[in-house]
């Protein structure tokens, strides 16, 4: 019997629908057909040409899962840890900021962070920024990082920080969105972090992630998926609508449901939220899913949002081909890149590839490779892609109170999870200037 996500995807893979959804306050929301053509005619299969370049973490293999990478000061970033209080390897830190050194050949750790898992980088204002994902200290504040000159600094000063997921920088000012077990959900600071403004709000939402698109920033929550459903009281008392940021003020955009957000996607069921976003040129993408593992997230689908105005919220979900999982999307240049795997062999193996998009919507498969486990993040470097393996928690033992394991994207904890890998000259990208 398949896993209840597995349906999911094939349940999505078929869908082709049309509507038009009408918001909280009446607004119309243009949800257009389900679009995106996937073209593998011409891709290369690199599965003999892979580099395994080593596995940095010495941890168990789900804390070893390479959540990014990010190059950057002429290195390549790589997160790992496990933040979650449940399943495998929970509540993993301290967690050591690990770099890999292509012109040396090796990994070495730059610093140690007082924090169970480190979930994105950002570069912000020409600096290498981390949010504090769940320190191992008091819940009384919040920790952020950054590297400035090849040095680390630590600033203890995020008010209730007991989770820091995301950071951006708009109109000069630092913004944090956070996790807590009440309020607040997202810091403003003027002054690099030093203090910190903030926003309440009712409840005991949380924040997991930023995107600064068409001149606001939108401060990401998870979202009640199914508004009809009966679920558990600390899901709806997590469940939330994102907020908008115009420089000055905070709104709560309950226009934004999960309907307009994650259209064409039946029997969504739980909290959804979205996991990695990124704008190319004046489109918004964004992958997204329920929210799996305490803090981490099912990856099920990719969408695309033309506007997020008030009045004229244009989304559509990209239609991915049938048993096809989103990782990772990013924009290098003016393109974008995504991540994805496809289980074969009932998960002993998966496909995976890299594909590449002028507009978001047609993709054209450029490199294939087969793997005995998925990649989870990508980076590309002056035409050589970074693949960072990942494993989900296994369906091992899945029986009582870790019944929920039998859902796991992966039958077993893979063994290669952590390891990193590179492919040569495989695209003429352009590497990311901090």
């Amino acid at each position: 019997m398949l896993p209840r996500f597995d349906f999911l995807r094939r349940l999505f893979a078929a869908l082709v629908v049309g509507v038009l959804l009408s918001g909280a306050n009446g607004d119309l929301l243009s949800a257009a057909e389900p679009i995106g053509s996937f073209d593998v005619r011409h891709e290369r299969d690199v599965t003999t040409d892979v580099e395994v370049l080593g596995v940095a973490s010495s941890r168990g293999p789900y804390a070893r899962n390479i959540w990014d990478l990010l190059w950057f000061d002429g290195r390549l970033f790589v997160a790992t840890g496990n933040s979650s209080n449940v399943g495998p390897d929970r509540n993993a830190g301290p967690t050591p900021v690990f770099a890999y050194l292509p012109a040396e050949k090796r990994f070495v750790e730059e610093y140690v962070l007082p924090e169970e898992q480190i979930d994105r980088f950002r570069v912000l204002d020409g600096r290498l920024w981390i949010a504090g994902h769940d320190p191992r200290q008091g819940w009384e504040l919040g920790n952020v990082y950054y590297r400035d000159g090849g040095v680390w600094h630590k600033r203890r000063t995020v008010p209730r920080g007991l989770h820091t997921y995301d950071l951006a920088i708009f109109q000069g000012q630092l913004i944090a969105a956070l996790g807590t077990d009440g309020t607040p959900t997202v810091a403003t600071s003027t002054d690099d972090g030093q203090s910190w403004s903030v926003v309440a709000e009712s409840g005991a939402a949380r924040r997991y992630g930023l995107s600064t698109f068409q001149g606001r920033v939108f401060a990401w929550g998870a979202m009640l998926a199914d508004p009809n459903a009966t679920v558990a009281s600390r899901d709806t008392r997590r469940a939330t609508f994102p907020l908008e940021f115009d420089g000055e003020k905070w709104d709560l955009r309950t226009d934004l449901s999960a309907d307009a957000l994650f259209p064409h996607v039946e029997n969504r069921s739980g909290l959804w939220r979205i996991s990695r976003a990124c704008v190319l040129k004046d489109r918004l993408l964004y992958i997204a899913g329920p929210r799996w593992n305490d803090h981490h997230t099912y990856s099920l689908a990719l969408f695309a949002a033309d506007s997020l105005r008030r009045g004229d919220v244009q989304t559509r979900r990209v239609k991915l081909p049938a048993d096809t999982t989103p990782w990772d999307v990013e924009v290098r240049g003016e393109a974008a890149y995504l991540l994805t795997s496809t289980p074969v062999d009932d998960g002993a193996k998966f496909v995976i590839r890299v594909w590449k998009s002028e507009d978001g919507l047609a993709w054209r498969s450029l490199i294939r490779l087969t793997q005995p486990t998925f990649a989870r993040s990508l980076e590309i470097v002056d035409g050589d892609v970074y693949l960072g393996l990942g494993t989900d928690v296994g369906r091992e033992n899945a029986k009582g109170n870790e019944a929920w394991r039998s859902e796991s994207y992966t039958p077993t904890q893979s063994a290669e999870s952590g390891t990193l890998l590179r492919i040569r000259g495989f695209e003429s990208g352009k590497e990311q200037q901090p």
